[in-house]
């Protein structure tokens, strides 16, 4: 399987805190509009949705590859392969294994039709258009295995050998992506789900906050219990931030290497987020950032206690 990590555009958001017109924001509607514009910079539009549209996007190219070489595997099954008698297997072409002309023509049965196929297929993707440099041939041997292609140049027509290896292939590609279509589905919906978690926490803190600021007696019992709130989402904060480490931490992803049965391991998160604009750790990253902020209102209610 060949990897394609998606790459968009990052929305940066402002998160200035010393802007003017204070009185105005003070007023109940527009601490109601504050606590909501406040959810949706740093998180709706921060880590973790950034994270959620690069998830998203990368499961739309792979669902399409996906398709692409269930495509190219019809087109594969749907041809009658040849059956070469020993003395009439033709020379290799050696050098000409780019190209796309076969010295014979037995129907669909020949290179040509195999590359065309596969050019119409799988090629035809954009993101594979232009994300490598490569010829046809190449694409189809990083791909499918560089044994395929040798066996196609040698022989110049499809044999049954090579049609069984070229479907075998496709469907380890095909089952290769739909794995990996899931585990894209599940870390997206683990990403809502924590964003809505973070969105109630932040909902919290700021409740606590406007509580604060309109108790004007017993001013210090009410700052205790509001620094005593905030400690309380700190702790959920930190079992959030927990549980994702553990998912961190137990998360391959298996990646059939195109030239034979073997499998290996990849680290899914890497996968999805070393190249893109997301942040490497969404979720830790959203939750330090509003760890940070309820660590700061803990040390300033605290003033409130002499």
């Amino acid at each position: 399987m060949r990897i394609h990590p998606r790459v968009i555009e990052q929305t940066n958001a402002c998160l200035k805190t010393g802007c003017t017109g204070a009185e105005e924001l003070l007023s109940p509607e527009a601490v109601s509009i504050m606590i909501c514009v406040g959810m949706i910079t740093v998180l709706a539009v921060g880590d973790i949705q950034l994270a959620i549209q690069s998830c998203q996007d990368e499961r739309d190219c792979v669902v399409a590859e996906r398709d692409a070489f269930q495509t190219f595997q019809t087109r594969i099954k749907r041809v009658e392969p040849v059956k070469l008698e020993p003395d009439k297997i033709t020379e290799p072409l050696g050098t000409q294994s780019c190209g796309i002309e076969p010295t014979t023509s037995p129907g669909d049965a020949t290179l040509r039709y195999v590359l065309t196929a596969y050019e119409n297929s799988v090629r035809s993707l954009s993101h594979y258009k232009s994300g490598y440099d490569e010829t046809l041939a190449e694409s189809l041997a990083a791909g499918l295995g560089e044994d395929i292609v040798t066996s196609l140049v040698t022989n110049t027509v499809l044999t049954p050998p090579t049609q069984q290896t070229l479907i075998e292939r496709a469907q380890n590609a095909i089952d290769v992506r739909t794995a990996l279509v899931d585990a894209i589905s599940t870390e997206i919906s683990a990403l809502v789900d924590r964003q809505e978690t973070l969105c109630t926490l932040e909902t919290k803190r700021e409740n606590l906050r406007a509580h604060l600021d309109s108790v004007h007696a017993c001013r210090k019992d009410a700052a205790f219990d509001v620094w005593c709130g905030l400690y309380e989402l700190e702790t959920e904060l930190d079992k959030i931030a927990q549980q994702r480490q553990a998912t961190l931490a137990n998360s391959p992803m298996k990646e059939a290497t195109s030239a034979s049965s073997a499998v290996e391991e990849v680290n899914l998160y890497e996968y999805l987020y070393e190249e893109s604009d997301a942040p490497r750790y969404p979720v830790l990253s959203a939750v330090g950032m509003l760890g940070a902020r309820i660590s700061a209102d803990r040390n300033e209610v605290s003033s409130h206690f002499g």
